[in-house]
């Protein structure tokens, strides 16, 4: 009778062994692997502007941005006088939740601002702030800010 309850005692503790680690492994994949939207968002419109791709880019505006920045040939036209003849490098600083109280953006949108550094090969740097936010069940670029180094 003991050794069947040791038995048992030993499956319950290897069983628990497996659920946590395979917990830790579910937990680990996501957050190395499995990025979040709003950052998969983000990174693509950057590839699309420092790539000018103005279709690709201009799709990703929120329409509140689509109103500021006109339509796809004044957009075609700020990414060329930005982006035209340089290499731009890229990078990933921050991505942090916007505190939206009133809301500005609107409920549910889940904003998020990302923070990018921008390097172009004639030694220029600029931080690039952008808003992703979800809109009908997309995200979108809703706010678009830079500074130079």
């Amino acid at each position: 009778m003991k050794g069947s309850r040791g038995r048992v005692i030993l499956f319950r503790s290897f069983a628990l062994l497996i659920i946590i680690l395979g917990g830790l492994s579910v937990w680990f994949y996501y957050s190395v692997w499995v990025q979040p939207g709003y950052k998969v968002a983000g990174d693509k419109f950057v590839m699309a502007i420092v790539n000018n791709q103005p279709d690709t880019s201009y799709n990703m505006l929120s329409d509140n941005l689509k109103k500021m920045v006109g339509d796809k040939q004044s957009w075609q036209k700020q990414l060329d006088s930005s982006f035209r003849g340089f290499r731009v490098t890229t990078k990933l600083l921050s991505a942090q939740p916007v505190q939206d109280p009133i809301p500005t953006y609107g409920k549910n949108s889940s904003p998020e601002r990302l923070t990018y550094r921008f390097d172009f090969n004639n030694g220029r740097t600029y931080w690039v702030y952008i808003v992703v936010l979800r809109s009908s069940g997309t995200w979108k670029i809703d706010e678009i800010t830079s500074q130079i180094e």
